[in-house]
């Protein structure tokens, strides 16, 4: 009996080790969890707190206006476009609204925030797509954004269209959704000829299924910030429609003039 009764309990001990072990799986899983949200949450908090709005203008560091991030000289250099643009682009005509055209200004201030860490400059544009959504009556319920090749996110730390997204989610309250993602490390759109872009992201991007809940049905504002050929925008756009989205609103910085 006491060889029967050893048995049994080892069999017991071995149930609750095994229920202990998955418990504690269990427990590792939600931490780690937790511990992604916080980041998000303590990334977006430090935009507001690390980089807080300047007295100065982004590009002459003159006095900027009241409400406004330029100097009187420099906010007349920028014209705002509040009209959409629309790019023929194979099976259907891709509709998108873009800021500002391709300027020296511009130019300047896209460098000053993707390789200089001037968040400010984020902020000042993200205040100009909060005009165009405003002005279109653009209505949404999650935000999207064109994620950055994985070398242009090491070389920078950050993805630009990344931060955009966040700062739209801190104004609006509308939640930013990181469902489409990045296949294959492709070469920056810049460093492509116009002739090669298209092959350059054919199977670039990917829908991520674990938020097809979170998409389906939904409107969407898709955020990038520069278009030239549309390509980008346009294998983008097909990953969210295809996966159920209701519709979808592309927003840019910028609009190439080629």
């Amino acid at each position: 009996m006491g060889k029967r009764f050893n048995k049994y309990l080892d069999k017991e001990n071995l149930k609750t080790y095994k229920t202990s072990e998955n418990s504690l799986k269990n427990f590792m899983k939600d931490k780690t969890k937790v511990l992604v949200a916080s980041l998000r949450y303590l990334i977006n908090c430090s935009l507001s707190i690390v980089f807080p709005e300047g007295s100065f203008c982004l590009l002459c560091k003159e006095e900027r206006l009241q409400g406004c991030f330029l100097c009187y000289e420099c906010k007349n250099k920028i014209k705002l476009n509040k009209e959409a643009f629309c790019i023929e682009i194979k099976d259907m005509e891709l509709v998108y609204y873009s800021t500002s055209y391709y300027s020296h200004e511009i130019r300047e201030l896209l460098m000053k925030f993707k390789y200089k860490r001037d968040f400010n400059v984020a902020r000042f544009f993200v205040s100009n797509i909060m005009q165009i959504i405003d002005y279109n009556k653009i209505n949404f319920d999650i935000i999207c954004y064109v994620p950055a090749s994985k070398d242009g996110k090491n070389a920078r730390g950050y993805d630009q269209s990344e931060i955009l997204a966040c700062i739209i989610k801190e104004q609006s309250g509308k939640q930013v959704v990181r469902c489409i993602k990045r296949n294959t490390n492709t070469q920056e759109q810049k460093t492509v000829s116009v002739e090669n872009r298209w092959e350059n992201l054919r199977t670039a991007f990917k829908f991520d299924i674990k938020y097809l809940k979170e998409v389906k049905d939904k409107e969407i504002i898709l955020i990038d910030d520069v278009v030239t050929t549309g390509s980008t925008l346009y294998f983008c756009y097909k990953e969210l429609k295809n996966n159920g989205a209701k519709e979808i609103n592309i927003l840019t910085v910028a609009k190439s003039r080629l």
